[in-house]
């Protein structure tokens, strides 16, 4: 076989790692976009309970 074979080769290989790299970074951070999002609307709820027992209790 031609050198040049073994180089396309080894090169199609690093750049599968790359992608499989890559699709593994993009999975994590859905992944914790998707906490951060369901916190922030724990958040935003608890926050609002907060609001109308005080009202509650001023009124």
């Amino acid at each position: 076989m031609p050198s040049h074979w073994y180089r396309r080769s080894h090169l199609k290989s690093g750049c599968h790692r790359r992608r499989q790299t890559l699709s593994g970074l993009l999975s994590l951070a859905h992944v914790q976009a998707g906490e951060l999002a369901n916190a922030f609307d724990h958040a935003r709820i608890t926050g609002q309970l907060c609001k109308r027992s005080y009202n509650a209790l001023i009124n």
